[in-house]
């Protein structure tokens, strides 16, 4: 079922997000912005600057045993990606606009957690794939239907 004429279409990963749009009157989608996460990217290894913490085995034993982090550093920058790209997209998504995320499931459930109640309201079409590499025309063509001009 065709959206809209005002279509703005999130495309995103853990580490790269596009937004694209088909303004009114348009045919094709055309880049917005894009955006990626140089620390989403890293290694969980590379985040992290030490080994972790040593601790004490409770009871009278000496022996110690490592610490596991409070917080994966990789999911922690997976999560600070999404937050920004929602507050990018709060910025940029007029009013009129409806807008359809593409992304990878656990960026999907990232990106709707950020994006709040009145953003999540425009979504008009969420889709659990990840097109973050592929061209415009081939989003074109994964979204075809969707992106049918009203009519």
């Amino acid at each position: 079922m065709p959206i809209g004429t005002d279509l703005w279409v999130l495309v995103a990963d853990g580490a790269r997000a596009r937004l694209l749009r088909r303004a009114a009157g348009a045919r094709h989608l055309a880049v917005v912005w894009e955006d990626e996460s140089a620390e989403a990217r890293e290694k969980t290894s590379e985040l992290t600057t030490d080994r972790p913490g040593r601790a004490f085995e409770s009871g009278v034993s000496a022996r110690r045993s490592a610490m596991a982090p409070r917080t994966d550093p990789k999911r922690h920058a997976k999560e600070a990606f999404a937050a920004r790209i929602a507050a990018r997209v709060a910025g940029d998504l007029p009013a009129t606009g409806r807008l359809v995320l593409v992304a990878a499931p656990a960026t999907l459930g990232e990106l709707r957690a950020q994006l709040g109640p009145d953003l999540i309201r425009r979504v008009a079409h969420q889709i659990d794939k990840d097109l973050t590499l592929a061209s415009v025309d081939e989003i074109e063509t994964q979204l075809r239907a969707l992106l049918a001009p009203p009519g």
